[in-house]
């Protein structure tokens, strides 16, 4: 997959980002595809936290997002 990129050579940031986006989308998919079961009771626990609890976790998200950015630029 890094091969494809790197052949491509002089990628624009919205190229780029559109990879990114088409990655997101697969990986997100993949749970209602494979265990739409499972994925269904995780939406089920998920809806019954209290919002900074999911605040607090979204948080953590973009912390981990921006240091593997970083890390890779």
């Amino acid at each position: 997959m890094f091969r494809i990129i790197y052949i491509k050579g002089n990628n624009t940031i919205f190229e780029t980002i559109l990879l990114a986006f088409a990655i997101f989308m697969i990986l997100e998919g993949l749970g209602p595809l494979l265990i739409p079961k499972t994925w269904q009771n995780y939406l089920k626990t998920i809806s019954e936290q209290d919002p900074e609890s999911i605040r607090r976790l979204g948080g953590v998200f973009v912390v981990i997002g921006i240091c593997t950015l970083y890390w890779f630029l």
